[in-house]
């Protein structure tokens, strides 16, 4: 039977819909408690909706799960129809047709590929993302078929979906603003996917240089690190463990979700480089990509991009609290319900007071020292860990005396024999390296389980003098393994540190980083330590600090670019990257130092963007006028209509800001 379905009707049939889904994805248990989520595991083909049909729900069909699925995805894309895609041909239509080969054998059952999902629009807006996509700029591309080609990858609506999704879903797993990443990729690619680089080495949506990979696949140059060691597999580890439980259950859809795409990034081979990458973009690994998953490395690229993200932000986290610049925030939450106001009694006064900013100013400060005293207690311990292991003894009598000088006993029994064996073999007190780190509190908060390595004397008793000696050694092998893992942690707690920042303060960090990814992480890491040695970080907004006013990290990097260069060179060589960031638009400030990639700056291409959605709106507009309206099906004009009124809400360079890009300024 048809139904006449008016506005609220059909307002009133959205929520109904958006309830069962809620009601069947999740499930009620007998007491009315949600129940965890489980994926769904039937498979469907997708609704057929008559053409002519004005809206999605002129029909109605006896609700279903699967029925449901499709109703909503259908309405979720139904609001982007208006988006006028290209017709591929032979030459630009390489993407469609890989993602069509592995649609069906990329994720379990369970999940469709992205580029076949709805647009996923929480926090960036698909607008964005497909006027970005709709720039032809004057790069080559690598299709795995010829050396060097200007064949753009053709703009379909599964590519866009493969590239928005993919920054959407990610930057949701990997607590990322997406706009951060939308600046980012905009800087670097234009959003696609297999940009070929001028000299061929960089590669991927992020333009990953071999260095940059072999960096983050092999922390602090060791080139025989373990797969599960690298800091890739710690970051996927530290975030899996927020969206799956012991049991294998998720709680909710974005749970399930997040825990898959984190699955299939460990089980990917790491990039390891150019040589052995498996990238559309490199054309010495074409053969091996023949054979491997498109979704999966577009995933592998954005994830790269965020990890050297996190990277960065780890060392400007440092820098603030190794200068006492930290972000005044109340960071208790990193101290697990320890009591560390009163441990700081005696060194911060703001920690004896009750009024919350002299508690905020407590914490701060109580944050800049957490960390440091940890590793200052942590070195010493293990350099006398590291002596202790190494030295050769006849009999245990000599280890007995190195473990009751460094270990704490627990009990009464154990400290007595520790005691008689100090006094056994000499007078000097217990060493304090161990013993400091016992009470602190960084450890007892991330790393408890360090202290449970602690040799005990009573686990010897029942020992022959050899076996003891051998069990003893292994125990401060032990000892130095748990130490050193939870020295490591240092990196994932500043995790835990980012996302309890303001948005504000988060941005600063973000615009840090944004430079960093292309002028490179040492450098710039080196300019933000120089920033906060001159600039009280607490007193300075974000908007000035990624604006290009004489507070600006910005002018700040681009007065230490000018004092850097030889004697008589005016301005910085063209090739340098830093550029891409700091000098190449038309803003006043880069008219002082004119030059050098112009058509890279990042502000230059935000503008780009602005222009072609204000170019798509008049288009829709004179599509409108071109035509007598009894020419042209309800249906089209309603999709005519919904795009103007949604672009209508890229007016200003606020609003544009607001849906594309918080990260840059446009002037």
């Amino acid at each position: 039977m048809k139904l006449k379905i008016k506005n609220n009707a059909l307002l009133a049939i959205l929520l109904l819909v958006t309830a069962l889904t809620s009601w069947l994805a999740f499930g009620q248990s007998n007491n009315g408690k949600k129940l965890p989520f489980k994926p769904k595991t039937t498979n469907f083909s997708p609704l057929s909706l008559p053409r002519d049909c004005p809206h999605p729900f002129k029909r109605y069909i006896p609700a279903s799960q699967e029925l449901i699925d499709q109703l909503e995805a259908y309405a979720q894309d139904d609001k982007y129809s208006f988006f006028s895609y290209e017709d591929c041909n032979e030459n630009n239509s390489y993407i469609d047709k890989k993602l069509e080969q592995t649609a069906n054998a990329l994720l379990p059952e369970t999940t469709k590929p992205l580029s076949q999902q709805p647009f996923h629009d929480h926090g960036l807006s698909p607008v964005c993302t497909f006027a970005a996509l709709s720039h032809h700029g004057d790069v080559s591309y690598q299709n795995c078929q010829s050396k060097d080609s200007t064949d753009k990858p053709c703009l379909s609506r599964q590519y866009h979906k493969l590239v928005h999704n993919n920054i959407v879903l990610a930057s949701q797993c990997f607590d990322v603003n997406p706009k951060a990443l939308f600046s980012l990729f905009l800087t670097e690619t234009w959003l696609n996917v297999n940009v070929k680089s001028k000299k061929g080495t960089a590669q991927g949506i992020g333009q990953f240089l071999a260095d940059a990979i072999y960096d983050l696949d092999n922390p602090h140059g060791n080139e025989k690190i373990s797969k599960e060691s690298s800091k890739i597999h710690k970051y996927l580890n530290h975030f899996q463990k927020k969206y799956a439980d012991r049991n294998g259950t998720y709680r909710d859809k974005k749970s399930y979700d997040c825990s898959q795409l984190i699955d299939r990034l460990k089980n990917m081979d790491y990039l390891k480089g150019e040589k052995n990458s498996c990238n559309i973009s490199s054309q010495k690994s074409c053969q091996k990509c023949k054979n491997t998953n498109l979704e999966d490395h577009v995933a592998q690229d954005i994830f790269y991009a965020i990890a050297l993200r996190k990277k960065i932000i780890n060392h400007s986290l440092n820098t603030l609290k190794n200068t006492n610049q930290f972000f005044l925030q109340d960071y208790s939450p990193l101290f697990r319900g320890l009591d560390f106001q009163s441990a700081y009694n005696d060194r911060f006064p703001d920690c004896q007071k009750n009024d919350p900013k002299s508690k905020l100013i407590c914490s701060t400060k109580v944050a800049t020292v957490y960390y440091g005293d940890f590793i200052k207690q942590a070195e010493p311990a293990l350099v006398d860990l590291n002596n202790a292991s190494t030295l050769m003894y006849e009999n245990h009598n000599r280890m007995d005396r190195i473990i009751a000088t460094l270990f704490p006993q627990n009990t009464d029994q154990d400290q007595t024999i520790a005691a008689d064996t100090l006094k056994k073999f000499d007078t000097h007190p217990p060493l304090p390296t161990i013993r400091n780190l016992n009470e602190n509190l960084y450890m007892k908060a991330h790393c408890p389980e360090v202290t449970n390595t602690f040799p005990q004397f009573s686990n010897y008793s029942s020992m022959s003098s050899s076996e003891r000696l051998t069990q003893q050694k292994q125990d401060i092998t032990n000892v130095i393994k748990a130490l050193q893992t939870c020295r490591n942690k240092n990196e994932l707690v500043n995790l835990e540190t980012y996302n309890l920042l303001s948005p504000s303060q988060k941005t600063i960090l973000d615009e840090v980083s944004l430079y960093g990814h292309n002028g490179g992480p040492v450098r710039v890491n080196q300019y933000f330590q120089n920033y906060v040695s001159t600039h009280n970080i607490n007193k300075i907004t974000a908007d000035e600090f990624k604006g290009t006013g004489p507070n600006s990290f910005r002018q700040f990097m681009v007065q230490r670019n000018q004092e850097e260069l030889p004697n008589g060179q005016k301005d910085r060589d063209p090739n340098d990257q830093m550029s891409n960031f700091v000098t190449n638009d038309n803003s006043e400030l880069a008219q002082q130092s004119k030059t050098i990639g112009r058509n890279s700056s990042t502000r230059l291409h935000l503008r780009v963007v602005k222009s072609k959605i204000d170019e798509i709106k008049d288009g829709l507009k004179n599509s409108l006028q071109r035509q007598p309206s009894d020419q042209q099906s309800n249906q089209h004009l309603n999709r005519i209509h919904r795009g103007i009124e949604m672009l209508d809400q890229f007016k200003t360079d606020e609003d544009f800001k607001e849906k594309c890009s918080t990260h840059l300024p446009l002037n």
